[in-house]
């Protein structure tokens, strides 16, 4: 019996993270994953909180450390110590990023919205 997948994609969620860790990491420059939680939480409580639909919950340092280890827009920088060893990650430039992204041959919609604008800008 084929398992289905599950019904909810996650897919979306991630790409709000990625587009606003990125946007944080652009103007903050270099942050560890749990420094990147609690700012990305604070803008979830600071938000429109009269808005319900799509309401995200939050999220955990080790959602945000995995998310960016699979993203493109991200690279690890570092380490510090944070109760253990704790990655420090940064945002890598958007050329370098749309660079990737064109030689990957991935479908674009994988990607966020501002990094789809920017890969259809460099193809046309």
């Amino acid at each position: 019996m084929k398992r289905a997948g599950h019904r909810f994609s996650k897919r979306g969620a991630n790409k709000r993270i990625q587009t606003k860790v990125y946007q944080y990491l652009q103007e903050n420059g270099e942050k560890t994953a749990n420094e990147i939680a609690h700012w990305y939480n604070a803008v979830l409580e600071s938000d429109n909180k009269y808005y319900a639909r799509g309401k995200n919950y939050g999220t955990t340092a080790k959602q945000v450390g995995n998310v960016m280890a699979k993203s493109l827009l991200f690279e690890k920088v570092g380490q510090t110590m944070f109760n253990g060893m704790v990655g420090v990650w940064d945002a890598r430039p958007l050329e370098d990023v749309v660079d990737r992204a064109i030689a990957s041959k991935r479908h674009i919609k994988k990607y966020p919205l501002f990094l789809q604008k920017a890969i259809q800008e460099r193809l046309e």
